[in-house]
């Protein structure tokens, strides 16, 4: 992903942590990097590295390059125009960059005939030539991992294709990324709204190696053919070359379903609150203002994004998005013409409250449609988030128009 790739470092520290193997021959490794504390860095890295004592050389292959000096890097991004490349250069000096990051790192010898680790080599070095080492960036379908996983793949004949593409992964891309984000709320909650249903769907192994540490466990399932014409596995041996203080990739995906409904709940039984109080109580009036704008105002844009983000740029992940219907230009419409929940009178007071009214109606339609066989999306969190929210603005909206909360 734009966020879930990582730019390579460089070499903070002039030691390495342990001394890499130098074996005889030419030699393929698979090195995992982990977690990071940038929010690109959450989904982990790898490179491929090319021992080759003939030529005294030790490179490693990074997919995962990009730079924010780029031009118009940041417009690229928000249109989903994302422009990546591979570089190869020294291994050692990668390494400490990641180490110096504290982020651990492991290596996978693999055990490869030589003939296919030339043809590894070879297609690395005519990739990492300048007029092919440029790529268009996918969050999931094409990022540093699976570029990777793609090269490996030719290595060893299709077979890690074949061995990965059944069964089902008990996983979707949501699920991992919210496993990846899980301890930074704000990119774990940002990038659920934005997702959309097309997360959903489940996973092959094979598209689920878009996680580094995913990759390196799937390849530990792939066997070749030995010299003796046997099936050896292709992952030599393997080891921890540094351990970083984080903890490994989870296996699970951290949810937050009771805090965001009880939120939500808290939100909408103080615009409730506030909205039947404001007959009596001018600082309740003030009160729900204070509340109910920056709310409604907050979620109405940032659903006016991801509606955009659909509409107008290549970020596929939010189409269909069902999160627009219960966050969207409605809550927006509310936050701008409060006069709906204070009592105003004249056109905005009214265009303000059909808004209010129209917001709770999708959110009824949208709840009903949740609850549809292949309708929907894994959003439980927003469900109670925003839901209550809108129905206790219409509720106010209607109040303060039949005079049920007369204001004064």
């Amino acid at each position: 992903m734009g966020l879930l790739a990582a730019t390579a470092p460089t070499a903070a520290a002039q030691e390495l942590p342990a001394p890499l193997p130098s074996p005889p021959r030419l030699t393929a490794y698979l090195v995992t990097v982990g977690q990071g504390d940038a929010v690109w860095e959450r989904f982990g890295h790898n490179l491929i590295w090319i021992h080759d004592p003939e030529a005294g050389t030790d490179q490693g292959y990074n997919y995962g390059l990009f730079s924010f000096r780029q031009e118009n890097f940041l417009l690229n991004f928000v249109r989903g125009h994302m422009r990546y490349w591979m570089q190869g250069w020294s291994v050692r000096s990668q390494l400490a960059g990641y180490a110096a990051q504290g982020r651990t790192i492991w290596i996978q010898e693999l055990a490869l005939a030589p003939e296919r680790v030339e043809e590894l080599q070879a297609f690395l070095q005519w990739n990492d030539r300048p007029e092919n080492r440029f790529y268009r960036y996918d969050y999931y379908r094409d990022n540093c991992s699976t570029r990777v996983r793609d090269a490996l793949d030719r290595a060893v004949g299709g077979r890690l294709r074949a061995r990965t593409a059944e069964p089902i992964a008990d996983a979707t891309w949501r699920d991992h990324t919210l496993r990846a984000t899980g301890g930074v709320l704000w990119a774990w909650a940002g990038l659920h709204f934005a997702m959309g249903p097309m997360t959903d769907r489940p996973l092959t192994p094979w598209e689920e190696a878009f996680i580094p540490m995913l990759l390196q466990e799937h390849l530990r399932d792939v066997t070749v053919e030995g010299s003796g014409g046997e099936a050896v596995p292709v992952v030599r041996r393997e080891w921890t070359w540094y351990r970083g203080p984080g903890p490994g990739y989870p296996d699970t995906t951290p949810r937050h379903r009771a805090v965001f409904w009880a939120v939500g709940l808290l939100v909408a039984g103080l615009i409730a609150l506030l909205g039947a109080r404001s007959s009596r109580d001018r600082r309740a009036r003030l009160a729900l203002r204070l509340l109910a704008t920056p709310w409604l105002l907050i979620w109405g844009l940032f659903g006016l994004t991801v509606g955009l983000m659909w509409a107008f740029t290549d970020h596929v992940v939010a189409t269909g998005n069902a999160n627009l219907l219960y966050a969207g230009p409605l809550q927006i419409l509310v936050a701008l013409l409060p006069g709906s929940l204070l009592g105003g009178e004249g056109r905005a007071a009214r265009v303000g409250r059909w808004a209010a009214w129209g917001a709770a109606a999708l959110s009824v339609v949208g709840l009903a449609a949740e609850a549809l066989p292949g309708i929907g999306q894994v959003n439980g969190e927003f469900l109670g988030l925003l839901i209550p929210a809108n129905l206790a603005v219409a509720w106010v909206a209607w109040a303060v128009w039949t005079g049920a909360a007369e204001v004064r």
